[in-house]
């Protein structure tokens, strides 16, 4: 069985528009989120004051200036795949995006929605860029996930399971979510009361596992993985995609089992898959989307696989650039890779009360050194889950 490695990827994101961004704003604790402006129109509709915005969204009226004409979405998309390289012998892509409404719909229905003069960036858009300027085959196989806010850790664990039957050798999973302009998803979220619409300052809006955290910052991104087998790599890999496993509670619309057995129960699948033992883990990459419901969902299913391990640590990216929806696995991947890179781990930038109920470490700064083995959670609306469980190959864990 081939293994799947990560050589290469490229993060879009609040954090800025270059990998060098990407991993010096990770390393230094600094967060993308912004304060939007008081006569901002959408903290006077939704009673939001942060949002992990794009470079070049404009944060006077929320719209999303580099994609929103045709030349533009050119210039984003050749940023997002430069870092890659050459993608010639690419055979799989996956891709992940929105599955909302389109905004033809939404007018007919009289629903606000401002997206700029060409509308948001497409899932064409992408194979069409890729088609032309990577010079990727017309036959490139083509796969859409769309499993809410679990999408992109799903699809990673596709990929990899692809690579390790041996089905392809070089799968590129490329993500995006570019939403903030988008006041049908804005008020779907608002209505649902998952939106933290009293936090002020990014330290106070997104707060995963704090005790007094009241919901997440909306953020947007892109991020593009290059997924490939062993004995095939174009670049040194960075990590191994060891194992994956998907699961779905079939609970709620919304709201995942609360006793946290089905995350514990795809985490411990995860593990099998990877050959891993629990006790190999030394770090979680959580959901973490700093929901008092999700997060205690999360906690309770990790004390379930690894037990009241104080010294196991906890991390949760999404303070740094907001959650990005389906995107936000695929960053929080990108963000273990940086880490790997870089020899350090995040902190838990905005963490000021650790919520009583987690007896696991959770750090408030940086720290150097390396992570050997990771697990990756994701959840979505519906009760969807997916776990990753990821190898360090960039240098020796210490």
């Amino acid at each position: 069985m081939k293994r799947a490695l990560l050589t290469s990827y490229s993060a879009l994101s609040a954090l800025g528009t270059s990998g060098e961004d990407f991993a010096s704003k990770l390393r230094a604790g600094h967060t993308g989120l912004v304060p939007l402006a008081d006569d901002d129109l959408v903290r006077r509709l939704f009673g939001v004051g942060v949002l992990g915005l794009l470079p070049g969204q404009d944060r006077e009226d929320n719209t999303l200036h580099t994609v929103a004409q045709c030349e533009q979405k050119r210039t984003l998309l050749k940023k997002l795949f430069a870092p890659l390289g050459e993608l010639a012998g690419v055979d799989t892509l996956l891709l992940v995006h929105n599955a909302g409404p389109n905004p033809a719909t939404l007018a007919r229905a009289g629903v606000l929605y401002r997206a700029g003069e060409h509308g948001v960036l497409q899932p064409e858009d992408v194979r069409a860029h890729l088609l032309a300027e990577k010079k990727l085959s017309a036959q490139l196989r083509t796969i859409s996930f769309h499993n809410t806010c679990a999408s992109g850790t799903a699809a990673l664990a596709h990929a990899a399971h692809r690579i390790r039957a041996g089905v392809s050798r070089r799968v590129l999973v490329v993500g995006f979510e570019v939403s903030n302009n988008n006041y049908y998803i804005l008020n779907s979220l608002s209505a649902l009361g998952v939106l933290n619409g009293q936090g002020q300052t990014p330290a106070e809006a997104m707060t995963p596992f704090d005790r007094r955290r009241r919901g997440f910052v909306k953020g947007d991104g892109l991020c593009a993985l290059l997924l490939e087998a062993e004995g095939h790599e174009s670049a040194r890999p960075v990590l191994e995609v060891a194992g994956g496993a998907l699961s779905c509670d079939a609970h709620s619309l919304t709201d995942g089992i609360e006793s946290g057995e089905r995350v514990a129960e795809t985490m411990r699948r995860a593990l099998a898959d990877a050959h891993a033992a629990a006790e190999e883990i030394d770090l979680v990459s959580a959901h973490g989307s700093g929901t008092q419901l999700n997060d205690l969902i999360e906690v309770r299913g990790l004390r379930q696989v690894f037990g009241d391990r104080p010294g196991l640590e906890v991390q949760a990216a999404k303070a740094f650039f907001g959650h990005t929806l389906c995107v936000s696995g695929l960053l929080e991947v990108a963000a273990l890779a940086a880490q790997a890179q870089g020899g350090f781990r995040i902190g838990n930038i905005h963490l000021r009360e650790l919520a009583p109920e987690i007896p696991f470490r959770l750090p408030r700064t940086t720290e150097q050194g390396r992570f050997a083995l990771a697990i990756k959670n994701s959840f979505g609306f519906g009760g969807y889950n997916a776990s990753l469980v990821v190898r360090n190959l960039a240098g020796d864990a210490c």
